[in-house]
This record gives structure tokens, sequence and C-alpha cells, in this order.
């Protein structure tokens, strides 16, 4: 009996754990090897109000409706919109060591 009720408790915090990490925004920018790299991706439930949040520009207690990637360096301007939600969307581009690359993000809301 008492074999059963750890299982079912080790069973519970598991799923427990593995919802509350379904809840995600998602924001990252930098190099990846010899590219330059900018992505997002979200889901649409609401924002929180913490560090996490605001790190990566969100206002809180919003339901995110897109997000939208930005990558420039030299002649190369490209953006890209997602959408969909648990999509990453993802720019990424050769480095050019003789050129300054910029990379940004910006969500839309629902209203």
């Amino acid at each position: 009996m008492k074999k059963a009720c750890v299982i079912t408790i080790c069973l519970s915090l598991l799923i427990a754990t593995m919802a509350s990490g379904m809840t995600h925004w998602y924001a990252s920018k930098g190099t990846r090897g010899l590219d330059v790299y900018v992505e997002a991706e979200f889901d649409k439930t609401k924002t929180l109000n913490n560090d996490d949040c605001k790190k990566i520009g969100l206002k809180a207690n919003k339901v995110i409706k897109s997000v939208t990637v930005r990558l420039k360096e030299g002649d190369y301007d490209k953006k890209k919109t997602g959408k969909k939600e648990n999509k990453m969307v993802r720019l990424q581009k050769f480095n050019n060591p003789f050129s300054t690359s910029s990379a940004s993000w910006k969500w839309s809301y629902e209203k």
C-alpha cells in the first residue's frame, strides 16, 4: 500500500511539473557557431509580472497574439512574424565579422 501511495505521489508531481513547464514565453539572441540569430516563441496564456517575463520585454497580465523577430547586419535586414503559439520563430545568418549585427523581438498582445 505504501509503495502505491509513493508511486501515485511521484506521478502527480511529475505531471504537475510537466504542466507548469508548458506555459512559456521565450526569446533569445546571440551567436551560435559561425551564425548570428534571434528567436522567440510563446503560448497564449496570461503573462506574469516576474523577472523572467521582464527580461524579454513582456508586459504583465497580457495575452500574446504574435511575436516579430528582426535581424540586421550590413545590407541584411529581415523580419519574421509568428502568430502560431508554441512555434519557434527564428532568423539566422552567417556572421560577417566586418559588420555589426543587431537582433530584436517585439510582442503583440490581444486586446
